[in-house]
């Protein structure tokens, strides 16, 4: 699922739009990466980690949930989720 998924990225804006990913499947089937919406708000990034968390952890135990980039490897293919809002680490 790519991102844009709110409009401002305000914390209220985050519980609404989770069902969408839960729609699309389970979290080891579906990837999450967030679009600048969803992070159009100043410190909106806790809020959008904690609606996204299943969709956007990496394999194994890289990185916790929530951080970007993240990594998922399905067969031949890595993925890589990365946020166009935030460097690596934050």
């Amino acid at each position: 699922m790519t991102g844009d998924v709110v409009n401002i990225g305000l914390p209220a804006d985050f519980p609404p739009a989770r069902p969408g990913c839960t729609t699309l499947g389970l979290p080891r089937d579906v990837s999450f990466t967030p679009g600048n919406h969803d992070a159009y708000a100043p410190r909106s990034m806790p809020y959008l980690a904690a609606a996204f968390a299943p969709w956007t952890a990496s394999d194994g135990a890289a990185s916790p949930p929530g951080f970007f980039p993240f990594l998922r490897v399905r067969g031949d293919v890595a993925l890589i989720g990365c946020h166009p809002a935030c460097r690596p680490g934050r």
